[in-house]
């Protein structure tokens, strides 16, 4: 077990010079990486000693071991280090303890697995001490230093570390998580990249969960997943990095021990001793138990993952337990997803005391993750009062085969209603019970309403009115006069006329229009010998004289008189300011005679501001003027035989009445045009 240094140890212990260390036992430097091993200078090495060394070459992950005759556990060998980074000065103090058994190596020493500083960037210093059982002496401690700064470019540069591939079939469930294989975090080592050894094909039964000693502030996995390679086979002489998937705090896995059948079958790892015939070995990136490292969520889940495919793909339950043959050689029933310290008793304390303390909680979860997969899928429908409406209705949309809903026009609940104005195509997504979710939608098609459009109120000179929408294709339409279904309106007076028309689609539409009917009445009558158009209402106009012929009578420049015309028959077409025209009746013409029953002569007609009256009967005559309606506007009094009358004030039609005596009256229909 790990054991805690006081403080005042390390005040107390005597804290050496840096550089003091014995010998190279081993240099090995390439344009991929530069190995050493040094043997720490043997006044050092004392137990519970402050052991400080700037390091002989510079590196970017670092081992310690320890040769000792006697056999104990790598376990019982206890670490406290700290890290040196140029211009960044000191890591915290962590502690360890030792990994490596003696036969697990080349060097025949117990080692740390491999241990970190800040990152994995170069440093230059180390201080630790360590701690041997009592009774146990060591032969020599050893720094092995590993500088792979040539390699860490390798992902900044490629951007390898997004470099993830998909194995087995997406369509299962679980599926087979994505990977970064080992052509993306191998760098330039080709043993790596095309491994010549022939791997073993194992049935495994149990997944073993480890943790490394990266450092905190790690930002490149995969620097650190190929700094354990190398470790585990340039300085450990195996055939391979010992661990099956690695996992960093991203949440990305690393393919890692050689496996030309994956994801199908297991190879033989190098994690657990005995117990690598019968596991894989899952490694988390971070020392789980220090200050910053713990895993996280995304590490965990991806893990979770990983292990409902590989526990659904065998068949077994990760929740279960099975024998399995550990390290001291001892067949234990242990659950299925352990830790290392489970196979290893004793031995370590990897994967430290979060992540084994978390192994409940991945074990549930992985289990989870295979119980909802055999669960039938959510399926969410959808059914609409009617898919196919005008613009402007309204549509029902019902969901069913869930618990709660949530619609794409944010609203929520089983139903809702809507009013599209065009195509449109309405989502929902249900959640059953477990938070489980899933998404219907559909398509309600919009008609468009048909163009009913009888344009602006209008005015007509007269009837009739034709409105034909005959040619506009409408399945069917009818008018607000009745007798007009489906058939063109007649107009031949002023109202307000509407339309409603339907398309073929069932959709209909309605627009409305005034029509003015102009008319008026023109009535062409003689008058003292003098043609007069009468025309009611009176409005401004034009009159165009004609004989019955047809050939127009010129120089009359569109008076409403014509005077003394010659024996013959007439009529007059009157237009109107806006160019409606009105033809009058036809009047014949014949023995014209100025002069009346009482040789009266009344002339101008139609006068305009003065008008004459010349009697041969008497010259002492009353002159009445009557109005349209009967009132009386003028009154003269004659006294002599011809008189001039002054009518600038008047203008129409008017009855004259002229009183000779009580015996003798005449009456006169006169016209005034001012």
């Amino acid at each position: 077990m790990k054991r805690i240094f006081l403080l005042l140890l390390f005040v107390l212990a005597n804290i050496l010079s840096f550089g003091q260390y014995n010998e190279v036992i081993y240099d090995e430097e390439s344009d991929l990486h530069h190995i050493q091993i040094v043997k720490i200078d043997e006044a050092q090495t004392n137990t519970n000693q402050l052991i400080n060394v700037k390091t002989p070459i510079v590196f970017t992950s670092f081992a310690i071991g320890w040769k000792i005759g006697q056999e104990i556990s790598p376990a019982e060998i206890t670490i406290r280090y700290r890290v040196h980074k140029p211009q960044k000065g000191w890591t915290e103090w962590k502690e360890d303890e030792a990994y490596i058994h003696p036969n697990e190596t080349r060097w025949q020493m117990y080692q740390t697995d491999l241990l970190f500083g800040l990152d994995e960037g170069v440093h230059d210093s180390i201080q630790f001490y360590y701690y041997l059982p009592s009774g146990i002496i060591s032969e020599g401690v050893y720094l092995i230093l590993q500088d792979l700064s040539p390699q860490l470019k390798y992902n900044s540069d490629k951007s390898r570390n997004n470099d993830v591939i998909t194995l087995g079939d997406k369509s299962t469930c679980p599926e087979f998580p994505t990977i970064i294989p080992r052509s993306s975090w191998c760098g330039s080592y080709s043993a790596c990249q095309n491994p010549t050894y022939t791997p073993t094909y194992i049935s495994a039964t149990h997944t073993v969960i480890h943790h490394g000693a990266s450092p905190d502030s790690y930002t490149d996995g995969a620097a650190v997943v190929r700094s354990y390679w190398n470790y585990h086979v340039n300085t450990n002489g195996w055939s391979d990095i010992g661990y099956n998937y690695l996992f960093d705090k991203s949440g990305n896995m690393y393919q890692g021990r050689y496996n030309p059948n994956l994801p199908n079958s297991d190879v033989k790892g190098a994690h657990a001793g005995s117990a690598n015939s019968k596991s894989i070995g899952l490694n988390y990136l971070g020392n789980s138990d220090a200050s910053g490292t713990a895993p996280t969520t995304v590490q965990n889940n991806k893990c979770c993952q990983f292990m409902a495919w590989w526990y659904d793909h065998k068949g077994l339950d990760p929740t279960s337990s099975a024998s399995i043959l550990c390290q001291d050689n001892v067949t234990r029933t242990l659950p299925r997803i352990c830790g290392h310290k489970d196979v290893n008793p004793g031995g370590t304390t990897c994967p430290g005391n979060a992540l084994y303390a978390l192994l409940p909680t991945l074990r549930a979860n992985t289990q989870q993750i295979i119980e909802d997969c055999n669960i039938s899928p959510l399926t969410v429908t959808i059914s609409a009062s009617q898919q196919a409406v005008c613009n402007g209705q309204s549509v029902i949309l019902t969901a069913s085969g869930a618990t709660t809903y949530h619609w794409s026009t944010n609203h929520t609940g089983e139903t809702i209603t809507v009013f599209p104005t065009n195509s449109t195509t309405y989502s929902v997504t249900g959640y059953d019970v477990n938070n489980n979710s899933a998404t219907a939608s559909i398509n309600i098609t919009v008609y468009p309403n048909p163009n009913v459009n009888l344009g602006n109120d209008t005015g007509i000179c007269h009837g009739p009115f034709i409105c034909d929408v005959s040619n506009y294709g409408y399945s069917s339409y009818y008018w607000n006069i009745p007798g007009y279904e489906n058939s063109p309106l007649i107009i031949n007076q002023t109202g307000v006329y509407s339309i409603t028309a339907t398309d073929n689609h069932g959709c209909s539409a309605s627009d409305s229009i005034i029509v003015i009917v102009y008319d008026l009445d023109i009535n062409l009558e003689q008058i003292n010998g003098n043609l007069i158009a009468n025309i009611n209402p009176i409005i401004n106009g034009y009159y165009t004289w004609y004989n019955c012929n047809g050939v127009v009578i010129p120089n009359i420049n569109g008076a409403a008189y014509y005077n003394a015309p010659p024996n013959g028959c007439f009529y007059v077409i009157f237009t109107d300011y806006r160019g409606c025209q009105w033809q009058s009746n036809s009047l014949v013409v014949s023995n014209i005679n100025v002069y009346d029953a009482a040789n009266t002569i009344i002339y101008p007609i139609p006068a305009s501001t003065s008008l004459y009256i010349q009697s041969l009967y008497s010259q002492n005559a009353d002159i009445y003027f009557y109005n349209a309606i009967g009132q009386l506007v003028k009154y003269i009094k004659m006294d002599k035989s011809a008189i001039s009358i002054d009518v600038s004030n008047l203008n129409g039609i008017y009855l004259l009445k002229i009183l000779y005596d009580e015996t003798n009256t005449n009456y006169y229909k006169i016209l005034i045009n001012n």
